[in-house]
């Protein structure tokens, strides 16, 4: 027998907590089940025996409930585009019809506006002082889309990145290595590096002259 046995409000109402009971001869467990009001509407739900089509409804709704609440705890944590945020719901055991509405409950609810998000991103990789270049491979493996990407360059597209590259140097070396004797490739792995973080020669020669 399948049995609900109560429902309650957790959350300030934003979840329905349902309490299952399941019994038959190889098995006596409960279940707290969460559900969004609307789902809960949705379903229609009363105390008292459901079917097992009723159960996998009810389960279906607890998952969405679980992938919205670990969405929203990694955009707390960090800035995502849609496609990434339903990759790393994937990869943490959500079915991708779970993700997938999960995401569009936190697009619905502005919870994640992705050009903003992509905005912001390039705002956190300017303060690791990453050169222009290396912030836009950066957003584009974020699987943010192209739109989302031009946005966000051009939020930062008044920066003067040789006074960005010029911080950089200063904090790895100083200033900027010179050739010499004792170590004859000393520029050439500085520049080397500072290519990888995404800065042009020319922005890279204006920061040595500064």
């Amino acid at each position: 027998m399948i049995e609900i046995k109560s429902f309650r409000a957790a959350d300030g109402g934003s979840l329905i907590l349902c309490e299952i009971k399941i019994c038959d001869e190889d098995c006596n467990e409960k279940l707290i089940c969460r559900l969004l009001p609307e789902q809960y509407k949705e379903l229609r739900l009363k105390k008292g025996e459901i079917s097992e089509a009723v159960l996998a409804e009810i389960l279906d709704a607890d998952e969405l409930c679980r992938a919205l609440r670990s969405g929203r705890s990694s955009l707390a944590h960090s800035a995502s585009s849609e496609a990434a945020l339903k990759q790393k719901l994937r990869m943490k055991g959500f079915s991708a019809r779970s993700a997938e509405g999960a995401v569009e409950i936190l697009v619905s609810e502005d919870a994640m506006t992705e050009d903003e998000d992509a905005a912001r991103e390039a705002e956190r990789c300017l303060k690791k002082l990453w050169g222009k270049n290396r912030i836009a491979a950066h957003l584009r493996s974020k699987s943010y889309r192209r739109e989302s990407v031009d946005h966000a360059l051009l939020s930062i597209e008044y920066t003067d990145f040789s006074v960005v590259c010029r911080r950089a140097i200063e904090k790895k070396w100083g200033s900027l290595p010179k050739n010499t004797e004792d170590a004859p490739t000393a520029r050439d792995r500085a520049v080397a590096a500072l290519l990888r973080l995404g800065f042009t020669m020319s922005e890279i020669n204006q920061a040595a002259r500064q």
